[in-house]
């Protein structure tokens, strides 16, 4: 695995100790924030291609939202195998 060293200092070193719980060290404080900001990236990149497939395919958008108005709280009227 490749390690980096980053300097950090000044208004943000001072903004990462007041953020960080105690106990965290600083590098891990960055490491967790480095990794929430990629999963956020990733998120919404994969939002964005969800949102283009959908709206290239009309069948599959018309699908969800029938199960979007579904509903899924009530007991259904029949339930198969049970007769």
């Amino acid at each position: 695995m490749k390690a980096t060293t980053v300097k950090i200092g000044g208004e943000l070193l001072k903004g990462i100790d007041a953020a960080r719980k105690p106990g965290q060290s600083v590098a891990s404080y960055v490491r967790r924030a480095l990794q929430a900001d990629l999963e956020r990236r990733l998120a919404r990149d994969a939002a964005a291609a969800f949102k283009e497939f959908l709206a290239t395919h009309p069948d599959e958008k018309q699908t969800l939202d029938a199960w979007g108005g579904a509903d899924l709280a009530s007991e259904p009227d029949r339930v198969r195998g049970a007769e």
